[in-house]
């Protein structure tokens, strides 16, 4: 009888299919990791990534902050609206633009009922108060909004102005005529 055992299927099947002394090309070798253009690139797009949800996210702000300023305007024209429509009351109040005519306007509103109660529509810290009591109102960019008598619809009727989000560009005013 022959003990003799013949140990050559012994390997994996895998290696059984590849030849024994292959030479083996580098490059296609399998790689584990990056390279550096890989990384360059990706690094690359989240930048482009995040910069565009940057821009967006700073109109979207200017955007909010100018309809607060015109919510404020417009819950202001209609106190003056009240105001002015009230009896015994027949000519719009004094007001040149500047920081007292727009606090002695407010001072009128608050001493009328109808147009106290709308003014109770401004949103909060919309009005604050300086250290000598004056009140103002800010507009949705953190500015003072002025009072001008004259000036909306040719110089008809009264115009509330705000400076909008650049202050030194009159092009980036928001103006509401009272009518």
């Amino acid at each position: 009888m022959n003990h003799y055992v013949d140990n050559s299927d012994a390997r994996p099947k895998a290696w059984a299919r590849r030849p024994r002394y292959a030479i083996r090309n580098p490059k296609s070798a399998i790689r584990n990791g990056f390279t550096l253009i890989e990384m360059l690139v990706a690094v690359l797009i989240l930048s482009v990534g995040i910069a565009l949800i940057v821009g967006v996210g700073t109109v979207v702000r200017e955007h909010s902050r100018n309809a607060e300023t015109r919510n404020i305007q417009a819950v202001l024209a209609s106190a003056l609206k009240l105001y002015h429509d009230s009896p015994g009351i027949s000519t719009w109040p004094a007001g040149d633009g500047t920081a007292e005519s727009t606090a002695e306007l407010l001072r009128l509103l608050r001493s009328q009922r109808a147009s106290r109660a709308e003014l109770a529509r401004l949103p909060s810290g919309a009005v604050i108060e300086d250290d000598t009591g004056r009140e103002f109102v800010l507009d949705g960019f953190g500015n003072q909004m002025r009072y001008f008598r004259t000036g909306g619809l040719g110089g008809a009727t009264p115009m509330i102005s705000s400076l909008g989000a650049d202050p030194k560009d009159p092009a980036d005013d928001i103006n509401t005529d009272v009518n």
